[in-house]
């Protein structure tokens, strides 16, 4: 390849580049690396606590990306040789001085950097104020006095966005933001105040307060700051600060700031369609393609400015080369609707000319059609609309407080941040640089095309962007999963797993285990790990025993007793019957409570015990239960009084009924529920396991414990695969019953906070806590749950639920669809709220997560932080399906009619 002009400005260039890890600063590694391999060094800035661990992210997130797929097939073999003589990872971040890097660090780059290109931004429209200030404003400032201190400074380039221009209407300028101007006609903005601000209000939150208070406080603070200055949204507001600062700072630094817009996949670089994440305009692509967009509020002739990904590279370079170590602040606004207008309707058209020729199929290959959307060009028509539609609504309307006017204003406010995008912004600077660009003699227009009047855009639509769009969202991959194969398949060099399982004899404990826990989908990816081999292997590892907790030495024999006492180093104690109302109080107290009596007599025997772990309920507060506490104020709790009491009762039944097997089953059902309420709990489940947590402090305070108390437990979210699940857990009685048709209407609170844990991070704490506390003579609680970190709203999972549903319907018997009704929703039965609104403190599982964070194998290995869950994806591409599936397939098996599949 010919290079030259461009090209040639990068040769023997040392580069430091910040948010490398983000969609433009992985294309721009990329680009450069492919048009001037003779480049020096790029120094790529990652947040990372270790030098190891910030290599490892740069391998993963940036080079391991199939956009390096052209380079990786250029190098073939060479191909990580070459990325490592080129790329040298950084720990640090921006929102510290110096970038957090160690005085050497800082020695040494300043001595080497040419280049220096800030892309490292929080692009978060409602980002905490706190955070969004640190890293977009702050981040300037200690960028600034970073290439202050760099002896060969040639150019610093700044990535900001078009959209600090805010509501402004009209064409808007490339000029520069003056400190301390403000939108808003006469306010005044002072940056320093703002970040005081912060600081006060932070500090009247208190050191302990509630990370979610302070994040909400936070998020509020930004918006109400940004709208009181007169910007949309916190992202615009700090990015405009992080100008300003940079304009006063950077006034004897060579500069450009580069404001691209709404940023769309490649248009042909290193491939067209390369896209990462579902981005602004993409939202209304995947919701047409999930058919979840049945109309929409919309003006044709309004523009859309977009530009495509590898543009807005090429124009960075190009502008780099253009103002090479001129002392001088320029501006670009990368954009196209000034040049090459796009307006809606042409979106909207190109969103049907692909859908025609591209439909979706369904499982036996017929054509799903898409309905055309209905579009609206006012509010006022949408309503009209609806009312017409729904006649019977606008009496509910009334009866139910104006909520569908709530919703109509709450549409609005969505449709109004839309239009915020949809500016015409002056390129005056852009076509300049454009017109050299394009009138050098080399190659440049061609390998550094960003001229957007160039763009075909019904075509870029309909054979790339939306198709990059759908298929990013469809392939949405996760990774991970219950305890056996976990340790199987992470340690197969673990020892011997002992499965205690009820069972007559060994022959039948084994069968069990064969057929009810290897012989499982879960273990499908082991088996294809070993192969042939796998049965040996699964016989090598595993040792099936018949026993039960509910008995004396867990009702093994002697022998066994003595052997296993020899050779266990960790006891996990899950046995346990989760039947919420409908267990038996003896059958309960057996299991829940004097099971952990059994363990903790045989764990005291064993000789080189380093770990006993008990799994419990998150249903209970992350505290220890005393013995005899109840949490129902006054009241005691005897265990040993409660075990008496059936005795007592179940004697006199046999007396009476000569041992009616029905009648003591509805009694203790019955007995099971009344002593848990007059104890102060909900149902017989969570009484039993509160009191096996008390038996355990007692008789367990000398052993190394670990109480694990997960909440409403789920599929998979990752491991081995996304979704698996076995039975139809709590939550999922919604989600089969909807499918069923069942479920015509349900009370509930939309802000309620639901607190589910997929199954594999449930295990992945469980195993991080052992590591953690081995061999320590101590009892620690983790609350594995996710409602004080990640949040999930009843009215998010009744979305998900209608979302998976009407983009997979059920099929009759002919093939045509079913069309599911939408659940009836009230608002009330404040009993019901309260219970399930409980949101679990989880600090101890918080500090564990962070020292497992600290190791990054254990980190992807082990991964139980609820943050990375998104809920609505989670839901409808996971746990719904997994949901259906498996009480679909239990239909199968127990006759029951099978009225669609999917």
């Amino acid at each position: 390849m010919k290079t030259g002009g461009i090209a040639e400005r990068f040769r023997d260039k040392t580069i430091l580049i910040t948010g490398s890890t983000g969609f433009l600063g992985k294309l721009l590694v990329e680009k450069i690396l492919r048009v001037q391999p003779e480049v020096r060094k790029l120094y790529l800035l990652v947040r990372a606590p270790d030098a190891i661990a910030a290599e490892e992210r740069v391998l993963t997130e940036v080079v391991g990306n199939g956009l390096f797929d052209v380079l990786r097939e250029q190098y073939g073999a060479g191909f990580h040789s070459f990325i490592k003589e080129k790329i040298y990872a950084l720990p640090g971040d921006v929102t510290h001085e110096n970038f957090g890097l160690e005085s050497n660090d800082i020695l040494q780059l300043s001595q080497k950097v040419d280049i220096i290109v800030n892309g490292a931004a929080t692009t978060n429209f409602m980002e905490r104020y706190d955070v969004a200030l640190a890293t977009n404003t702050i981040g300037v400032v200690h960028l600034c006095q970073f290439a202050k201190q760099c002896d060969n400074l040639k150019m610093v380039l700044h990535v900001s966005t078009a959209y600090v221009a805010g509501e402004q209407a009209g064409q808007i300028f490339e000029k520069p933001f003056q400190i301390g101007t403000a939108l808003r006609l006469d306010y005044q903005l002072d940056i320093e105040a703002e970040l005081q601000l912060v600081d006060k209000i932070k500090s009247e939150l208190g050191i302990n307060s509630d990370s979610k208070l302070e994040k909400t406080t936070m998020r509020k603070l930004g918006l109400e700051r940004a709208v009181h200055f007169g910007w949309p949204n916190t992202y615009t507001l700090t990015k405009a600060m992080g100008e300003m600062l940079l304009q006063q700072l950077g006034q004897d630094l060579p500069v450009v700031i580069v404001r691209p817009s709404m940023i769309t996949s490649t248009f042909q670089e290193p491939m067209p369609g390369w896209i990462e994440q579902t981005r602004t305009i993409d939202v209304i692509f995947v919701a047409y393609n999930d058919q979840t967009l049945p109309c929409f509020i919309f003006d044709g002739s309004v523009i859309f400015d977009l530009i495509p990904g590898d543009m807005v590279i090429n124009a960075m370079m190009a502008a780099i080369n253009s103002q090479w170590n001129k002392q001088a602040q320029v501006i670009y606004h990368v954009t196209s609707s000034h040049q090459n207008p796009l307006p809606l309707s042409l979106i909207e058209e190109s969103l049907y000319k692909y859908f025609h020729k591209n439909p979706r199929t369904s499982k036996d290959g017929k054509t799903i059609q898409n309905e055309k959307i209905l579009t609206f060009n006012r509010l006022v028509y949408f309503q009209a609309y609806m009312i017409l539609r729904y006649k019977m609504m606008r009496a509910a309307n009334v009866l139910l407080g104006g909520i569908y006017t709530k919703n109509y204003y709450e549409l609005n406010r969505g449709y109004n941040i839309l239009m915020t995008v949809a500016k015409l912004f002056d390129d005056t600077n852009l076509r300049k640089l454009w017109k050299a660009t394009a009138m050098d003699q080399n190659d440049d227009a061609s390998i550094f095309n960003f001229d957007p009047k160039c763009i075909n855009w019904s075509s870029y639509l309909v054979n790339t962007h939306i198709p990059a769009a759908i298929k990013y969202a469809n392939n949405q991959k996760a990774k991970a999963r219950m305890l056996v194969e976990k340790i199987l398949r992470v340690q197969p060099e673990v020892r011997k797993l002992y499965l205690l399982v009820r069972a007559p004899d060994a022959a039948a404990a084994e069968e069990r285990v064969l057929t009810e826990v290897v012989g499982k989908g879960l273990f499908d990816v082991l088996r294809k790990q070993h192969g042939a081999a796998f049965y040996s292997f699964i016989k090598k590892k595993i040792c099936p025993l018949a026993g039960d907790v509910m008995h004396e030495n867990v009702g093994l024999g002697s022998s066994e007793i003595l052997r296993l006492s020899q050779e266990v180093d960790i006891i996990v104690n899950g046995a346990a019957t989760t039947n919420f109302m409908e267990e038996r109080y003896d059958v309960a107290l057996a299991t829940n409570t004097e099971g952990v009596v059994h363990l903790c007599h045989f764990a005291k025997q064993c000789d080189n015990l380093k770990m006993l772990l008990h799994v419990s309920t998150g249903l209970l507060l992350e505290k220890p239960f005393q013995i005899g506490e109840a949490l129902r104020q006054g009241y005691t709790l005897d265990v040993e009084a409660e075990v008496q009491l059936v005795d007592r009762i179940k004697s006199k039944l046999r007396i009476k009924s000569s041992i009616d097997n029905k009648l003591e089953k509805t009694t203790m059902k019955k007995l099971g529920l009344k002593r848990a309420m007059h104890f102060g709990w909900p149902n017989t489940y969570v009484l039993t396991k509160a009191m096996g947590e008390m038996l355990l402090r007692q008789l367990g305070g000398d052993l190394p414990v670990v109480i694990v108390r997960p909440s409403i437990i789920t599929s998979t979210f990752q491991d081995p695969m996304p979704g698996w699940i076995e039975e139809t857990r709590t939550i999922d009685a919604i989600f089969v019953a909807y499918n069923d048709q069942t479920l015509p209407c349900f009370i509930f609170d939309g802000s309620a906070i639901f607190d589910l844990i997929p199954g594999d991070m449930v295990i992945s704490a469980m195993m991080a806590a052992i590591n953690s506390h081995w061999n320590k003579q101590a009892q620690v609680i983790y609350h594995v749950t996710s409602a004080h970190q990640n949040p999930i709203q009843l009215s998010l999972i009744e979305e998900s639920m209608y979302k998976y549903f009407h983009t997979n319907p059920r099929t009759s018997k002919d093939g045509e669809s079913i069309k599911n009704k939408r659940v009836l929703m009230f608002k009330r039965f404040a009993y019901f709220q309260a219970y399930m609104a409980l949101r679990f403190d989880d600090t101890n599982l918080r500090k564990l997560w962070k020292a497992t964070a600290m190791d990054q194998n254990d980190a992807s290995k082990f991964n139980f932080d609820p943050n990375c869950i998104n809920w609505s994806s989670y839901l409808v591409k996971t746990h719904i399906p997994a949901a259906i599936m498996y009480a679909n397939n239990s239909k199968m098996k127990t006759g029951h009619a099978q009225y669609g599949s999917r």
